[in-house]
């Protein structure tokens, strides 16, 4: 099985991309398979699939970093893309050429950081005075329960809004999500490229120290996961 760790340039491939400093998963060498302008960083396994253990997770988050050390643009893949064989590779790799060089031109020169923005969320109203009507007080809970969670729901799109709006100019893309659970306001990614990291981090500690309430939690530099086009049909066996 051929396990894929990330996506370069082809002309990074002969001595930028395989370096001696670190290997793949259970200690494969880390191999390279230029089709056209880009290339897959690779090892090959006796195996239908590989067992996410911390050990592999880990080694698969060192490989893509060592590659990142070595070249200026980087698509790192998720852990156990898998194909059947050098053949399965190029099929995908020719299939999907012009994403793929679009994805390296997107992330040139660049790295990812997060940010989780912690919070506490306001707390329901105490319910109303209970009426003999028990349908009618049923009711009425379930009608201020939903004027909650949308007066909870505006508070939070405009605050995180409102930091998203002093970091986004600072990154070259940004994805981000509001609320994906109660006490997270906003889980986001930028991509920043790299001499800008630092500004870019130093203003997430400015928010946080102008906004008490919240809890800032700024992470990175890292590769540029959410910025990299999935290999869509991957042959998993």
């Amino acid at each position: 099985m051929i396990y894929v760790y990330a996506i370069i340039d082809a002309a990074s491939a002969p001595a930028a991309a395989v370096s001696s400093e670190i290997r793949g998963l259970a200690d494969a060498v880390l191999a390279t398979r230029p089709i056209g302008s880009v290339a897959a960083v690779y090892t090959f396994h006796d195996l239908r699939q590989i067992t996410p253990t911390p050990e592999n997770l880990w080694r698969h988050e060192a490989v893509v970093e060592s590659i990142m050390r070595n070249c200026d643009a980087v698509l790192p893949t998720r852990f156990d893309t898998l194909f059947f064989d050098e053949r399965a590779l190029d099929d995908i790799l020719t299939r999907h050429a012009d994403p793929l060089a679009a994805g390296l031109t997107r992330v040139r020169g660049c790295v990812e950081l997060g940010l989780r923005v912690m919070w506490q969320p306001p707390p329901p109203l105490p319910p109303s005075a209970q009426t003999s009507d028990s349908g009618r007080a049923y009711m009425q809970a379930r009608l201020e329960d939903e004027r909650h969670r949308r007066e909870v729901r505006h508070r939070a799109d405009r605050t995180a809004a409102e930091l998203h709006d002093r970091l986004a100019p600072l990154a070259r893309d940004s994805t981000r999500r509001v609320l994906p659970t109660a006490d997270v306001l906003m889980s986001s990614a930028y991509l920043v490229p790299r001499d800008a990291a630092e500004p870019f981090a130093a203003a997430a500690r400015e928010l946080s120290a102008n906004n008490p309430e919240l809890r800032l939690l700024c992470t990175g530099p890292w590769p540029p996961y959410h910025f990299a086009p999935a290999l869509s049909e991957v042959a998993h066996v």
